[in-house]
């Protein structure tokens, strides 16, 4: 329970440390060079480490490390007790972000000195075991009970470690329960809080100046913008005069959020409930737990909201119950089950957001997700606990509904709409949509994994033990007709790919295969496909049937029937959805329709997919009709003097746009510089290109010392940059962080901001949405007006699509798509009154080009665009940030 001794030393190893390792370290190659060999210390730390248990942080590197050096030093191998905290922190705090270390020790108030330093470590790693030994002892003694019995899969000795604890405290007298806690068929599980359900008062809407601060007191200073930016919301959604759909955009540093929360909390009741859609989860936590807040110290008693997700995102406690007792043995399988009973002692909402987990891509996920509503057990223990119920009773009482674009989107999908119809629907930074309903409409089929799948289906011994616990005679036989449909459907698939594969030429490699009539006709797949059809429209039949006597007659099933068959059921649904896009891929050739497949012989993956034009268009979307009124909203909404882009890329035709500036001083604040002598670059000169870029790189790192980022079009021409410059910049000790190098998005800007002087360089998502401010970023380099590639087979599908409607491809979605781009990319800098920043524009066509004006009027009037020779762009960056 307390350190009782330390040891520390330096070791030469005997090779030149690289200043990488230097810079993560903090030992250079003049400390170690009279420090003692391994071999001078390892009869000492062989004897200090006898008879002890050997912790630490992932002890597959650090004991079998030593026990090598061990080896080679002429010492027998160490045959201590190992355990492994990294497991353990899975296990017992399972909504943390990272298990990293460092991360661990800031999330725990660890002081950790010199990360990477082996003291350090070991100091941290021991504060870790102590904070985990409290959990252990906090947690209650039936969880921990079901964690042992899961816990034969878990590394070298960490299962005795738990046995130890768990009977140290069964030797105590019974253990009570906490007051937040209760025991559900043998799962601890938290509580629900008692909401009280708040009463909309009648108020009316401060439309003027003094009423609006004298509801805001000290609490909220009045701005002008945002107060016109409320009374448009207010006004809009009040009036039976305005159209239908209203765009408007607010300029960064208004405080929008608030500016469309304050009139909908005056307008929106339980009966007429407001629906807010914002493009990600972050964005609705931000809503949830900054915002709303706020506006519910304003008006008290006047917001009732609620996180509204598809079922999937929560955990279904029957099934969770069902797998702790016929689960899988396999090691991630049961880490994921014994994290869930951990969590599910402090969890209120069963949300899998709150696990952080990457991906829940797995099968224990896949098992233990939520249905839906209509899959509820009313007979099951865990009904009235239920967390997708929780959250449906909190809708019914709720006047606002927040939800992402996506969710929006698909209800066009759903049986039976999931959101209400509402006088009031608002969608935040609605120029992520377009890409939204792209990605939504967009099918697919994975081939190969659908054929396994149809496959497992059609294994006998994938029903021996459902078999054994089924008493229905009818489903039995239904099942076995299953069986039967699947093994000839599975056939006649593995004919239908291999029919496909003849028709693409050997050699090919990773790529997408655009799909016409001609080629379908070629491949002779339409007769073997009408087989295929009815096949599958048995099997669907099958599971409908099968699925609707178990909804009817729930009581006769145990929740492991239930748990067994919900595969069927599932796998019924999935073959509707499968079997409407092979209709489309193969039999409908209408404009809207693109069609391709992808191919990558390395995995043996084929897919086949289908976009439809039409189904971007919200006009034409089944829940457009559900909103009396619509206000669409965004920081970046008109390029220049034209306001048209969004509304056409999402089929909105009747529409008024309005717009709020903010009034920053572009003059002082910002400027924009265009490098004359960068030239004119084609795509076929890549190589050069990136030899261009790195020289600009190079020259601003030896330069200046701020943090930059260059902003790219193309993965390609990135990875070439980087690999040119990647070397040069470690010599000087530069951080450079690149887009699908240095891991994902949100890792790379959370060690871009801790790192001053680092240079990113970034594509796609780094144009937009990053929230940069103050000193953080203050250089932002474009290193290729940003855009679409034409040539692009889906971009140049789409083109084809609006040229059949007679639109211009380059002037409607184009240019302004660049311009919007552009303008993202000037919101990355300046976000504040505080803020100062210079962009530079490699991209000599902006100022050649007859289109080049059209672009820079994206741009504020006041800020200075200064064309000059790059040799001086450097002095002045220089100058104008000091």
């Amino acid at each position: 329970g307390g350190i009782i001794q330390t040891y520390a030393t330096d070791l030469n190893p005997g090779k030149q440390i690289t200043p990488i390792i230097e810079e993560l370290t903090g030992i250079n190659n003049k400390r170690v060079k009279k420090a003692p060999y391994f071999e001078d210390v390892a009869d000492t730390l062989y004897a200090l480490l006898q008879d002890t248990v050997f912790v630490a942080h992932n002890i597959h590197f650090d004991f079998h490390f030593l026990n090598s050096e061990f080896k080679r030093a002429g010492l027998a191998s160490m045959s201590n007790y190992g355990v492994d905290t990294v497991e353990l922190a899975q296990i017992f705090l399972p909504t943390q972000s990272s298990y990293k270390l460092n991360e661990l020790a800031k999330a725990l108030d660890l002081v950790h000195e010199n990360p990477h330093q082996a003291d350090s470590d070991a100091f941290v790693t021991a504060g870790l075991l102590l904070k985990i030994e409290e959990l252990i002892q906090q947690i209650p003694i039936q969880t921990l009970k079901q964690i042992v019995a899961l816990a034969d899969v878990l590394t070298m000795d960490n299962k005795l470690f738990l046995e130890n604890r768990l009977n140290k405290r069964l030797l105590k007298s019974a253990e009570k329960l906490p007051k937040h806690l209760h025991t559900v068929d043998g799962l601890v599980l938290c509580k629900p809080n008692e909401k009280t359900i708040k009463a909309n008062v009648a108020k009316k809407y401060p439309k003027y100046k003094k009423q609006k601060q004298q509801i805001f007191g000290e609490l909220l200073e009045y701005r002008e913008e945002q107060a016109r930016y409320m009374n448009m919301v207010y006004n809009h959604f009040s009036s039976i005069d305005t159209s239908k759909n209203l765009f408007v955009e607010a300029s960064t540093g208004i405080g929008k959020t608030l500016g469309y929360l304050l009139p909908l909390a005056y307008l929106a009741t339980k009966e007429e409930k407001a629906i807010i859609a914002t493009p990600s989860i972050l964005l609705q936590n931000q809503l949830m737990q900054k915002d709303l807040p706020i506006i519910e110290k304003l008006l008290p008693d006047s917001f009732q909201a609620t996180l509204v997700k598809s079922p999937k995102h929560y955990l279904d406690l029957t099934r969770f119950k069902s797998s702790l007792i016929r689960g899988l043995k396999q090691k991630q399988y049961r880490m994921y089950q014994m994290s869930v009973l951990v969590w599910l002692t402090n969890t209120q909402t069963g949300d899998f957001e709150e696990l952080n987990y990457l991906s829940l891509n797995h099968s224990f996920f896949e098992q233990v997700q939520h249905r839906g509503m209509k899959y509820l057990d009313p007979f099951s223990p865990f009904y009235t606990v239920d967390f997708l119920k929780r959250v449906n009773d909190q809708m019914e009482e709720s006047n606002i509904l927040i939800v992402n674009h996506a969710y929006l989107a698909q209800e066009n999908n759903r049986v039976a709409f999931s959101l209400p119809k509402s006088k009031y629907l608002l969608i935040d930074e609605v120029h992520h949509l377009p890409n939204t309903l792209t990605n939504v409409t967009r099918e697919k089929v994975e081939l190969n994994s659908f054929t396994r799948r149809m496959k497992y289906f059609a294994e006998e011994e994938n029903y021996e033990e459902l078999f054994k616990l089924l008493s229905n005679q009818t489903l039995n036989q239904r099942l076995h007709l299953f069986r039967m449909l699947a093994y000839e459907t599975s056939e006649q698939l593995v004919q239908f790919i291999s029919k496909i594969h003849r028709f693409i030429p050997s050699g090919t490699q990773m790529e997408d295969i655009y799909i016409d009539e001609q080629m379908i006709q070629s491949m002779n797949i339409r007769p073997l496909f009408t087989r295929i059809k009815k096949n599958i429209r048995q099997l669907i039949e099958l599971s409908k049937n099968m699925e609707q006597e178990v909804l009817a007659t729930q009581a006769h099933y145990s929740s492991f029937e239930k748990f067994y068959l919900q595969n069927y059921f599932d796998f019924g649904n999935a073959l509707e959805k499968a079997l409407a896009t092979f209709e489309v891929f193969i039999n409908e050739w209408s404009q809207n329709y693109v069609k391709w497949l992808f191919i990558n012989p390395r995995y043996q993956t084929l897919n086949l997919s289908v976009q439809d034009f039409d189904k971007n268009l919200i006009e034409s979307a089944k829940w457009y009709e559900r909103f009396e009124k619509i206000v669409y909203t965004s920081g970046t909404l008109k390029i220049g003097n034209n306001h048209k882009y969004l509304p056409l890329s999402l089929g909105v035709k009747d529409y008024e746009m309005k717009r709020i500036p903010l009034s920053f001083d572009y003059k002082n604040q910002a400027k924009i510089f265009i490098a004359q002598d960068f030239g004119i670059i084609g795509d076929e000169e890549i190589d050069e290109m990136a030899k261009k870029i790195a020289q600009t790189v190079i020259q601003f790192s030896e330069k200046i010392d701020e943090s930059m980022l260059f902003l790219f079009t193309s993965h390609e021409l990135l990875a070439k940059t980087r690999e040119i410059v990647r070397i040069k910049l470690e010599e000087t000790g530069r951080l450079l962080l690149a887009h699908n190098f240095n891991g994902n998005r949100s890792k790379i800007l959370k060690t871009f901001q801790t790192n001053k002087g680092a240079i990113l360089f970034g594509a796609d998502s780094f144009w937009e949405g990053i929230d940069l401010a103050g000193d953080t970023l203050k250089i932002i380099v474009v290193t290729r007006l940003p855009f679409e590639n034409p040539q692009r087979i889906m971009t140049k599908k789409y083109y084809e699509y609006l040229e059949s409607k007679e639109i211009s491809p380059f002037d409607s979605v184009n240019l302004p798509k660049a311009g919007l781009r552009l303008r993202q990319g000037l919101g990355r800098l300046i976000r504040s009154k505080d803020d100062k920043g210079v962009m530079l524009i490699l991209d000599q066509r902006i100022s050649t080009k007859n289109y080049g004006k059209r672009l820079l009027n994206v741009f504020p009037k006041d800020i200075e665009i200064k064309p000059m020779n790059s040799h001086n762009i450097v002095e002045q960056i220089k100058e104008f940030l000091l």
